[in-house]
């Protein structure tokens, strides 16, 4: 395990570094969105993005993830859409 200093913790077994830039950004919005400023960012199904979506829950008053209509039925890809930074 590698635990970012913004506690994210991320395994090696992950896709790739596009899930330590996709934590990367998450904290980077936490340390500079406004109150009431939005993150959005694509994910792939790949693995467990359980501790991101705690850490989301956390501080957004409101987190969804929603799969596009114009995405492939059998594409992993999802939106994870946060609202509303407390």
């Amino acid at each position: 395990f590698f635990q970012a200093e913004d506690g994210i913790r991320y395994q090696p077994r992950s896709r790739g570094l596009g899930d330590v830039y996709k934590r990367q950004a998450l904290s980077y919005s936490l340390q500079n969105l406004n109150t009431n400023g939005h993150f959005v960012a694509k994910y792939f199904r790949t693995g467990d993005i359980s501790d991101v979506l705690t850490i989301c829950k956390r501080n957004f008053h409101k987190v969804t993830s929603f799969k596009p209509k114009s995405s492939r039925k059998n594409s992993s890809e999802i939106y994870l859409v946060c609202l509303r930074k407390k």
